[in-house]
C-alpha cells in the first residue's frame, strides 16, 4: 500500500546566519550518505508572443559529475492550461527526438532502456498542474541538454493588457500527497538564474522582476532570478487568428481574442485564506515587505469599489477552520467594504477543501472565489467539482501553486488569474469580469462517425479562442516548425476533454503531447551502454526567494516566529512528538535469518499451512528494510554487503534452497542472483509495501530485477519459477502480468 506520509514539516530562516534544525538533520544524514553535486546545471528560457498565444521552449542541461551513472528526477509546477508537445535531447551533438506513447507503454520504455545501461528521458504528467523529468543513465562527465516545449495563450488583465506566468519553484504544500516520494515538489539549493530571450508582435513586454536588453532584430534578451516565477506583462497584444499544421496535415487556425466583458450581476461567496502561509511575502524584491495576506486586503478593498449595487458578496475566511465573516450574509458593496477590515491575521494550517465544502453547504447556489496561494493538497478536486458551483481561483504571492486549485477552476467552468508582484488588484479585476459571464457550454464540432474534432471553443483568463480543422488527412504530412505545431498542440488541448478516452489518446499522440493519457519518451540507441543501475538523484527547485519566515508545521501544529532558530529546535521535538502522523517505526527484527521460501512437498500439512502463512509475513519483513532505489545497484550486481545482517542472511539462505540451486545451475548463474530476482519480483509485482506497480519502490525492485535476469534466454522459465514461489501465498495458479515477461529479455549469459 502506498506509504501515508507526513502532513508537512518545513522550516524557513528569516536570516541566512539561523540554523535551520530540520534541514541540518537533512544535510547531516545527506552528508553522511556522501555528498553529490548538482546535477542540473543551466536553465534557458525561449518565448514566443504572436497573436496572444506564447510559445515557451525551455533547454535544460544536466552534467554528471559523479563517478557511477545516474538517474536525474525533476518534479516540477506547470500552468495547468499549458498543452506541453514535443521533447529533444542533445547528446554528444547528436539531436534525439522524443515519441509520444500512451502513458503506461512510455514508462515501460523508459524502465526498459534504463535496466539495459542506454541514456534515456521520460516527460509525464503526475498531476494537473505538476509534471516530471526523468533523465536515465546520464554517464559520468557526460552532459545532455533536454528540450522541453508547452503553449498557452495570455491571460487578460484588461483589455490591451495580457499575462503569462512560467513556473519555477514552488513553496511548501500542506497537506497529504498522492504523489510517491521521488515524485514531490522539493526545494532547495537550486540553480540562481535562467536565461530568458523573448519574440514578440507586441506594443510592449515587461517583466516582473528583472530587465530586459533589445537586439538589432527586437529580441527582448535578460536573466531572470530561478527562485521566483518569470511573470511577463504584455501590452498592446494583438488578437488575431494564427495558422498552422495538424499532425495528420490537415490545416488547423487558432482565433484568440479577448472576451466580451459580462454584465451579469455578481453573486458569490469570497474565501480568503489566512493559512500560515499567507504571512509570507508577496514579492521578493519590491524593497517592502508586504505579506500576501495584506496584499489581499488592498486588493479587496479595490474590488469593493468595482462591485454594482445589484451585486451580493459573502466574506469567509479559513485556515484549518473556515468561518464567515461579519455572520457571512450576503452584503451589498458598501457592507462588504466593511468586513473586509475584520479578517483575521494568518495562521493555522491550509484546509482548502474542507473549507470549500462549507462554504457549499452554508451558502445558496453561488460561484465562489477562492483567494490563496494555492499551496495544498488537502482537497478532493473531483468530489468539489461535482457540486455545480463554479469556483474562481486568484493566486497570490511568488511561491503559489496552480495544481489543484487551478484544475479545480477548471474542471467547473471558472477561471483563474494570478498576482502580478503584489499586485493582486489587477487579479481580482479580472476575474471579477469573468464572474460576470455567464456559463459557457463546452462548444465542440465532431463529424459523424469521426473521432478528430472539426472545431473546439474555450474561454480561459478571459480570453476567447476557438480552434477550427479542414482538409483532408494525408499520410506523410510535411515538417512543421515550432510555432506551428505548438498551435497545433493547443488546438488539440481545447478538443481533448469532450473526446472518447481513445480518441484524446490518439490525438494526444498524434501531436506529441503530455497528458494524463499519454507520455513523452526518447532513447539513445546508439550512445554508449552503461554498466550496472544508475544512482537516482531528486532534483530540488530553487527555494522561493520570499520564504524568509521561520515556519515549522507538522499536521495541524504550527510554529511561526522570527526568534532565534534555537528556540525554534527546542519547540521541535515536541510539535513532533505531539503529532500522530508519525510514520510507524520498523518491527526489529528479532531472528538471524528469516525463511524467505514457500512450503516443501516434505513438510506435514500444517507445517505447509504455516509456512503459507508465515513467508509472506518474513518477506514483508525482509524487503522492507532494503531501499531498492539507494541500494539498487549494488543489489543489481548480487552485492548485499550494504544490506542489515539478517536481511543479506535471508537472501543467502533462499539461494541455498535446493530447488533454486538446481534452477540456478541449469540456467548457468548463481544461485543468490535467482534467489534476489524472486524477491526483487516479489516486489516490483506489487506484492511488497507498495501495492501498486508503478509506486518508486516497485518500479526501482522492477529495475533490479530485470538487471539480475539480463541475459536469461528463457524468461517463460522464470515466470514458472515465480509461480512456485508465490503459490504459497498468493494463488497456486498465479499468471505473472505481461509486464514479468517483458523484463526477462535478452541472449543466453556468457
Amino acid at each position: 500500500m502506498h506509504q501515508m506520509r507526513k502532513k508537512m514539516t518545513t522550516v524557513k530562516l528569516a536570516a541566512p546566519k539561523l540554523i535551520d534544525p530540520i534541514a541540518a538533520l537533512v544535510n547531516e544524514a545527506r552528508d553522511s550518505a556522501g555528498a553529490h553535486p548538482a546535477a542540473l546545471v543551466a536553465m534557458d528560457i525561449g518565448v514566443t508572443l504572436t497573436g496572444g498565444l506564447a510559445v515557451v521552449e525551455t533547454k535544460r542541461t544536466f552534467r554528471n559529475d559523479e563517478k557511477t551513472p545516474i538517474e536525474a528526477l525533476l518534479s516540477l509546477p506547470v500552468p495547468v492550461h499549458a498543452a506541453f508537445f514535443g521533447l529533444t535531447a542533445k547528446i554528444d551533438g547528436r539531436i534525439l527526438k522524443g515519441i509520444a506513447q500512451a502513458r503506461e507503454e512510455a514508462r515501460e520504455t523508459y524502465e526498459d532502456a534504463v535496466s539495459e545501461g542506454k541514456t534515456a528521458v521520460l516527460h509525464e504528467e503526475l498531476l494537473r498542474g505538476v509534471h516530471a523529468l526523468s533523465v536515465g543513465n546520464l554517464a559520468p562527465g557526460a552532459m545532455i541538454e533536454v528540450t522541453t516545449r508547452w503553449t498557452d495563450t495570455l491571460r487578460s488583465a484588461t483589455a490591451s493588457c495580457g499575462r503569462l506566468r512560467i513556473p519555477m519553484t514552488a513553496g511548501d504544500v500542506y497537506g497529504i500527497s498522492d504523489l510517491a516520494e521521488t515524485d514531490e515538489l522539493t526545494h532547495g539549493e537550486g540553480l540562481k538564474s535562467v536565461s530568458l530571450r523573448i519574440r514578440h508582435d507586441a506594443g510592449g513586454v515587461r517583466l516582473a522582476t528583472g530587465a530586459l536588453r533589445a537586439s538589432k532584430d527586437g529580441v527582448l534578451s535578460g536573466e531572470a532570478p530561478a527562485n521566483a516565477p518569470v511573470d511577463i506583462e504584455v501590452e498592446a497584444w494583438k488578437p488575431g487568428v494564427l495558422k498552422g499544421k495538424a499532425w495528420d496535415g490537415r490545416d488547423v487556425s487558432l482565433r484568440i481574442e479577448a472576451a466580451e466583458t459580462g454584465a451579469e450581476p455578481v453573486h458569490a461567496a469570497v474565501l480568503v485564506d489566512h493559512s500560515g502561509s499567507m504571512s509570507s511575502e508577496c514579492e521578493g524584491d519590491s524593497g517592502q515587505y508586504v505579506s500576501k495576506h495584506e496584499a489581499v486586503r488592498r486588493g479587496l478593498r479595490a474590488l469593493a469599489e468595482e462591485l454594482r449595487e445589484t451585486d451580493r458578496i459573502r466574506l469567509w475566511e479559513f485556515d484549518n477552520t473556515c468561518n464567515p465573516v461579519d455572520g457571512g450574509l450576503a452584503a451589498s458593496p458598501g457592507a462588504f467594504a466593511q468586513a473586509i477590515e475584520k479578517l483575521t491575521p494568518p495562521s493555522g494550517g491550509t484546509e482548502i477543501g474542507e473549507a470549500l465544502y462549507q462554504v457549499f453547504s452554508e451558502t445558496d447556489p453561488c460561484d465562489v472565489l477562492l483567494i490563496t496561494d494555492g499551496m495544498s493538497y488537502a482537497l478532493d478536486v473531483h468530489d468539489l467539482a461535482q457540486e455545480g458551483r463554479r469556483v474562481f481561483v486568484v493566486l497570490v504571492g511568488e511561491d503559489s501553486l496552480e495544481a489543484n486549485v487551478g484544475h479545480l477552476a477548471a474542471l467547473t467552468g471558472g477561471d483563474i488569474h494570478f498576482s502580478f508582484g503584489a499586485d493582486v488588484d489587477s487579479a481580482l479585476h479580472a476575474v471579477l469580469q469573468g464572474m460576470r459571464t455567464r456559463r459557457m457550454t463546452r462548444e465542440q464540432e465532431t463529424p459523424a462517425g469521426g473521432e478528430l474534432p472539426e472545431s473546439a471553443h474555450a474561454i480561459r483568463g478571459n480570453v476567447r479562442m476557438s480552434a477550427a480543422w479542414s482538409g483532408e488527412s494525408v499520410v506523410a504530412a510535411s515538417q512543421r516548425d515550432t510555432l506551428s505545431e505548438g498551435i497545433a498542440a493547443y488546438a488539440a488541448s481545447l478538443a481533448l476533454p469532450s473526446l472518447s478516452e481513445t480518441a484524446a489518446g490518439k490525438l494526444a499522440v498524434g501531436e506529441s503531447l503530455v497528458t494524463h493519457l499519454t507520455s513523452l519518451v526518447l532513447v539513445d540507441e546508439e550512445g554508449p551502454v552503461q554498466e550496472g543501475l544508475p544512482v537516482t538523484r531528486k532534483i530540488d527547485l530553487p527555494t522561493p526567494r520570499t520564504a524568509g519566515d521561520m515556519v515549522a508545521k507538522y499536521g495541524d501544529k504550527m510554529v511561526y516566529t522570527r526568534a532565534s532558530s534555537e528556540a525554534l529546535a527546542r519547540r521541535i521535538p515536541l510539535i513532533l512528538e505531539d503529532s500522530a502522523m508519525l510514520p510507524e517505526p520498523l518491527p526489529p527484527l528479532t531472528e538471524a535469518s528469516y525463511d524467505l521460501a514457500p512450503p516443501s512437498p516434505d513438510m506435514s500439512e500444517a507445517e505447509q499451512d504455516e509456512q503459507r502463512k508465515r513467508q509472506p509475513e518474513n518477506l514483508h519483513l525482509v524487503t522492507s528494510r532494503i531501499d531498492w532505489q539507494k541500494q539498487g545497484r549494488a543489489l543489481g550486481e548480487c552485492d548485499l554487503s550494504g544490506l542489515e545482517p539478517a536481511v543479506a542472511a535471508s537472501i543467502q539462505a533462499l539461494a541455498n534452497h535446493e530447488e533454486i540451486r538446481e534452477v540456478a545451475a541449469e540456467w548457468g548463474i548463481e544461485s543468490i542472483r535467482l534467489a534476489l530476482a524472486l524477491v526483487a519480483a516479489w516486489v516490483a509485482n506489487g506484492f511488497g509495501d507498495d501495492s501498486d506497480e508503478d509506486q518508486p519502490t516497485a518500479r526501482y525492485a522492477g529495475r533490479v530485477q530485470r538487471r539480475l535476469l539480463k541475459g536469461v534466454k528463457n524468461s517463460d522459465a522464470f515466470i514458472i519459477h515465480f509461480s512456485w514461489f508465490c503459490a504459497g501465498h498468493v494463488i497456486i495458479d498465479y499468471v505473472p502480468p505481461q509486464s514479468l515477461r517483458d523484463r526477462t529479455t535478452g541472449d543466453s549469459p556468457s
